[in-house]
């Protein structure tokens, strides 16, 4: 049967993530307890905040050598979750997705060009994040059969006539809305929300907003809290179109079998 474990959005960051995460770990347990078919990771499994938009041409320039410790990071985080799922883990099944926070690379990169200037920096960043060995299929959208319905996951989805990701209040009911006839699975928002809507043929459409997995919160919050849900989602499928999710909720706070 196929099911299929979305992995949210993960902000591993160099210098916070200096070793593996305890939310990666957690994660190697899930992958293990579950032993999925498929696993999809909707992007943002970095941080790099060191190539944010709004820091000047100088301090980019100069965020070189914390890029290169946010990739070790990355790349020490995939191999843990790589070798010790073992079997568990759906090698030929599984998809990476870019999200805005990698392509932070592709503008860094066009500034300060640091490989071979012919390199695509989505290519680089797959090899040096340790990114295309932990996944076989590394891309900005996948599309999946859960059963008999057909679902397309990405970061996010634009709104119609417009680049900003659709969001806000009632999220997943807004996918739906915008594109009428899909099943949809985004994160991005780091919010949680799931809708359903029949079409005059009765066939069943879902969209889904992932979530996150932190155990932080970012320091542009200034203390607060929002409104965030952390874990992963299992998608599953059920009668005759249907899927069933199952959520995981991760809490910083409890403690990680898989620590060593």
């Amino acid at each position: 049967m196929t099911s299929v474990l979305v992995i949210p959005d993960t902000h591993i960051e160099g210098v916070a993530d200096a070793q593996v995460p305890n939310r990666v770990l957690w994660l190697i347990d899930i992958v293990k307890q579950v032993k999925p078919s498929h696993v999809v990771c909707l992007g943002d499994w970095l941080d790099l905040p060191e190539l944010a938009r709004q820091e000047s041409p100088e301090a980019r320039a100069a965020s070189k050598e914390r890029l290169y410790k946010s990739l070790r990071a990355s790349s020490r985080s995939l191999t843990e979750l790589r070798e010790m799922c073992g079997d568990a883990w759906p090698r030929e099944q599984s998809y990476f997705l870019w999200g805005n926070h990698e392509a932070r690379v592709a503008r860094f990169y066009a500034q300060h060009p640091f490989a071979s200037p012919d390199e695509d920096p989505y290519n680089w960043l797959a090899t040096e994040a340790g990114i295309s060995s932990a996944f076989k299929y590394v891309q900005h959208e996948a599309r999946l059969d859960i059963g008999a319905s057909k679902w397309i996951f990405r970061h996010y989805f634009p709104g119609k006539g417009t680049h900003r990701a659709i969001g806000g209040k009632h999220q997943a009911h807004r996918l739906l809305d915008t594109y009428p006839g899909a099943n949809l699975c985004v994160g991005h928002s780091h919010h949680f929300s799931v809708a359903t809507r029949r079409t005059a043929l009765g066939e069943l459409n879902t969209a889904v907003v992932a979530g996150c997995l932190l155990d932080r919160y970012p320091d542009y919050l200034d203390g607060t809290q929002p409104d965030w849900w952390m874990g992963v989602v299992l998608l599953t499928p059920t009668g005759t179109a249907g899927v069933q999710y199952d959520r995981t909720t991760y809490s910083p706070s409890i403690p990680m079998a898989s620590s060593r």
